[in-house]
């Protein structure tokens, strides 16, 4: 008996994974349909408004719908006793059923009732009864789904750049606005910022952090990163610093103050104050070549000091300790240290914005207090009948945020333009372009010219040179006329002066940095002098 129920489970057992390849490829073909479904529907509405690689998300839930559709059809599987209820309505009139549910009875006729269910399970064709093809209803509609999804790829997407300026919009502002968190954890962990910093570059990550949020395209997010940059650069105050540092350099030099210049060196605030605490009770009982060393080191350092403030400290400790005014001696040490904490700190605030600039723009910021600029240019042109010749300029400046060098040459109706102090000019070939500058005395200009005004149609032209005690100005332009006539002469301080309001103009209809805006007002009133 148990022999006989034991082929009845393995037939059944055979049977049940039929039903279950069945049902995966039923649940298939449906997952995929209903999949094609929502992708035509989303292809479609991607005519009327973006929606980023609407092909690939039609693809991808497609294939989540096969993959989900399998998992449910191998884990919801029917068990032996539902596949004995299925087996029985092929003809076996509930023989399998009734065998399975009297298992654990006694009866008489019992063992008379599985052997007759087992002879007709073993004569069942089950795999007749239980088709793997599809109905053909349903590859009717699979197919006719799949022939309106190729045909979709026929139709034009006009919003498809739209989309993908949106999607890559999304993208970068995730990507800045997950390194402001960065950057905002970064300053809440430091402690070399006091209350009052932290909360101001919190302050500005914030407003960036919400202008990114704001913003409609790549260029006006790229523009709030940049302007956020750009007031982390202000914050910065590397003359002080810079100055701090030179103090450690001259104290160093002393023996009565070296230790301040370790402590100085070390940043650290608490033994600064120890030892100037210290120089103080010294100075009192300090003999004189000691203190005439001292005094010498506080010379050199407020001699080699640009921050006016500190020098009138370093000056006045001076002024006192030859006085032996003891009052003046504490009163000047006090402002002195001030200074140097003031220093120490503004070096831990440059290095945090420089830190927070590389962050939010992904790129180290250059930490230096004084740029440079370079430039170097060459012209070269023809004249018919006037003779020829040619020249080059170029040289290079440098300045604190500014450097222009400018240069001339050419021939005929050419093109030159240079830059840079120093640079060197032939004069020697005839033309329009080529036209020697005459000697100027003080307030009296050498004319230039100008063929096209600022705001004017004509070809763009370039003013080229530099004025000084003894000015030379010219102006080159492109024609491609060999007749070219000289066009009209003006002098060189009307010319600039039409740059420096066009310059002005610009600086008040532009989002500019004040220091910047003071770095090209420098430039322009440089000119005029």
């Amino acid at each position: 008996m148990k022999n006989s129920y034991k082929e009845i489970y393995s037939i059944l057992k055979r049977i049940r994974r039929r039903f279950i390849l069945k049902n995966i490829i039923f649940n298939v073909i449906i997952g995929i349909s209903v999949a094609l479904v929502i992708g035509i529907t989303m292809i479609i509405a991607s005519r009327l408004i973006p929606i980023y690689k609407v092909y690939d998300k039609a693809i991808y839930i497609t294939v989540t719908a096969i993959a989900l559709s399998f998992l449910y059809s191998i884990i919801i599987k029917p068990n032996l006793k539902n596949i004995a209820s299925k087996v029985d309505v092929f003809e076996l009139k509930e023989r399998i059923s009734t065998s399975l549910e009297i298992e654990k009875e006694d009866s008489p006729y019992k063992e008379l009732l599985v052997k007759d269910a087992l002879s007709n399970l073993k004569e069942l064709n089950y795999k007749k009864n239980i088709p793997l093809i599809p109905k053909r209803n349903r590859i009717i509609v699979l197919s006719f789904l799949i022939v309106i999804i190729l045909a979709t790829t026929l139709l034009p997407d006009p919003l498809k750049d739209i989309a993908e300026k949106n999607h890559n919009l999304k993208v970068y502002k995730n990507e800045q606005v997950k390194r402001v968190e960065v950057a905002v954890e970064k300053i809440k962990e430091t402690k070399k910022l006091d209350a009052e910093q932290k909360k101001d570059l919190l302050a500005k990550l914030q407003e960036l952090k919400t202008e990114l949020k704001s913003a409609k395209e790549i260029k006006e997010a790229e523009k709030a990163v940049d302007k956020t940059a750009e007031k982390l650069e202000l914050k910065k105050n590397e003359q002080l610093v810079k100055d701090v540092k030179n103090l450690e350099a001259k104290f160093g030099e002393n023996s009565t103050t070296k230790a301040l210049a370790e402590a100085i060196k070390k940043s650290d605030v608490k033994e600064v104050k120890k030892e100037l605490d210290k120089l103080k009770k010294d100075s009192k009982t300090m003999d004189g070549d000691a203190k005439a060393k001292l005094k010498d080191s506080l010379t050199k350092a407020s001699a080699s000091t640009d921050n006016k403030t500190l020098q009138a400290q370093l000056d006045s400790l001076n002024n006192a300790l030859a006085s032996g005014d003891e009052s003046a001696i504490n009163s000047s040490v006090d402002s002195i240290s001030a200074s140097i904490e003031s220093g120490m700190s503004n070096e831990s605030m440059n290095k945090a914005v420089a830190q927070l600039q590389q962050n939010i723009q992904g790129q180290p910021q250059n930490g230096g207090g004084s740029q440079q600029a370079q430039g170097q240019g060459a012209g070269q042109g023809q004249g018919q009948g006037s003779g020829q010749g040619s020249g080059s300029g170029q040289g290079q400046g440098q300045g604190s945020g500014q450097g222009q060098g400018q240069g001339a040459g050419g021939s005929g109706a050419g093109n030159g333009s240079g830059n840079g102090d120093g640079g060197v000019t032939d004069y020697s070939g005839g033309g329009i372009a080529n036209k020697q500058p005459s000697a100027g005395t003080e307030k009296q200009y050498e004319k230039v010219y100008t063929p096209s005004n600022l705001g004017g149609t004509n070809t763009a032209s370039g003013l080229t040179g530099k004025k000084n005690g003894n000015s030379a100005g010219s102006e080159s332009t492109i024609t491609e006329d060999y007749n070219a006539e000289l066009g009209t002469l003006i002098p060189y301080d009307q010319v600039i002066g039409q740059y420096n309001d066009k310059a002005m103009e610009s600086l008040n209809d532009n989002e500019i940095p004040d220091g910047m805006k003071d770095v090209i007002k420098g430039y322009f009133s440089s000119l005029q002098q």
